[in-house]
């Protein structure tokens, strides 16, 4: 952390990959399953990087977890069970080892959104789980919140606002959900007049569960996706960065623009970066800060990453202190450092 204590803290994590066929082992279901060696080592680092048991201790008041979809590789039972209990418990995952970030022991604040490979094939082919031909279904068991949504919350006296927004509505012809299983993603129109409903609602003061003393039009927006809306402007363009940017990015800027989102936390691809001043044809004076955490826990990534937000009102403008933690699993490295510090006005 910075010297300066932080008015909301933020922690990003995206693209955890859990489950059997991309962990690399084969007894399916068991808890001993993802906790091979190199899985296990991979996932007590990220542990210990976080510090997450002294950080829920002394910023518990202020603390924010946001999941930026794919926790799962294949959305399957033993996948779901798995991340599950890795973010919120502390389970045991052999005779003697826990591993865990025991999140709902001490915090509620925890938001996510499913990612392509939660959705993943639709019915029974590819899958040996013929009873779980509903991915969203099995999705939605475990994180049950309705999408997009809106949470007004006011943190340590700092009013902020969470939408939340599904990425995975392709339309069109998309048989047995093919396109999300390449990495395409849609929010659609549908949700985007959603998104403008629940806007309404918050200016307007009638959107349920909303803290007293908390104002809308003063607060910290931050739109939480999978898919990303832009690239960093040094990424290298082709053929499959283009299809797996989101498809109507354009719209969903402009709706994020035009509601007065700041921060957007997205994940989808597997290296950690930012884009400061994102602007739409809309509002093209807005800019959001676009920022991509990068894969956590997957297997075979150049680096695993997270991201933390440091957040401190300064006038009429948000101060971001940014901190990425790496690792370096390929060459046996799994505890994660930091590697980029950066401050930002919002």
């Amino acid at each position: 952390m910075s010297r300066q204590e932080p008015d909301v803290l933020i922690y990003h994590l995206s693209d955890l990959h859990f489950g059997p066929f991309l962990q690399g082992v084969s007894r399916i279901g068991e808890w001993s399953s993802f906790a091979a060696p190199h899985d296990y080592n991979l996932l007590q680092g990220m542990e210990i990087g976080m510090d997450f048991n002294n950080v829920i201790e002394k910023y518990k008041d202020r603390l924010i977890v946001a999941v930026t979809g794919d926790v799962t590789a294949a959305a399957e039972p033993p996948a779901y069970e798995s991340v599950n209990n890795y973010i919120r418990d502390y389970p045991f995952v052999s005779s003697i080892h826990q591993v865990g970030l025991r999140i709902n022991e001490k915090l509620k604040r925890v938001y996510s959104v499913p990612g392509n490979h939660d959705m993943w094939v639709y019915g029974n082919l590819l899958s040996r789980w013929k009873g779980y031909a509903n991915r969203r279904e099995q999705y939605n068991r475990y994180f049950p919140e309705v999408l997009p949504n809106s949470y007004p919350l006011l943190i340590n006296g700092l009013s902020v606002t969470i939408f939340t927004i599904d990425t995975n509505r392709v339309t069109k012809i998309n048989p047995f959900n093919f396109k999300n299983v390449l990495g395409r993603g849609e929010v659609g129109k549908a949700q985007i007049a959603d998104l403008q409903t629940l806007h309404n609602e918050l200016l307007n003061g009638t959107c349920p569960n909303t803290p007293q003393g908390f104002d809308y039009r003063s607060s910290l927006k931050v739109a939480l996706m999978h898919h990303h809306l832009a690239l960093p402007p040094d990424c290298p363009k082709d053929l499959e960065q283009d299809f797996l940017r989101l498809e109507d990015a354009d719209s969903v800027t402009n709706v994020l623009s035009d509601i007065g989102v700041q921060l957007v936390l997205c994940g989808h691809q597997h290296f950690p970066y930012h884009v400061p001043e994102l602007t739409s044809s809309s509002q093209p004076g807005h800019r959001i800060f676009l920022t991509c955490a990068g894969s956590a826990t997957q297997i075979g990534c150049q680096r695993n990453s997270f991201s933390t937000y440091e957040v401190r009102k300064g006038g009429d403008k948000f101060n971001l202190h940014l901190t990425v933690y790496e690792a370096d699993a390929n060459n046996g490295s799994y505890f994660f450092k930091r590697t980029t510090v950066a401050d930002y006005a919002l």
